[in-house]
């Protein structure tokens, strides 16, 4: 799923409108604050650089064999998008 600000401004105002989420929205607004003040630990411009130049981060073999070796469910899941290349050992 794609995050966009129609994602988050439904997701706000469905907390906003329960009572039971009081401290789900009060945390947030703490977390946004703080990464206001402070600035994200991770350095996602050099995340996106790195990542997006590949054109495949894992061969579909290999994420089929990964998915099968761990009883994943693999009928209608698609591939993360953010999983680095990585070679499996031979079976």
């Amino acid at each position: 799923m794609t995050v966009t600000s129609h994602n988050i401004s439904t997701l706000l105002a469905e907390i906003t409108r329960r009572s039971d989420c009081t401290d789900v929205l009060h945390a947030s607004m703490l977390l946004a604050d703080h990464l206001d003040h402070h600035g994200a630990p991770i350095d996602y411009a050099r995340r996106r650089a790195l990542f997006t130049k590949q054109a495949r981060f894992i061969d579909p073999r290999c994420w089929n064999d990964l998915q099968r070796r761990l009883r994943s469910k693999t009928h209608g899941v698609e591939r993360p998008a953010t999983l680095p290349a990585v070679e499996l050992p031979p079976r």
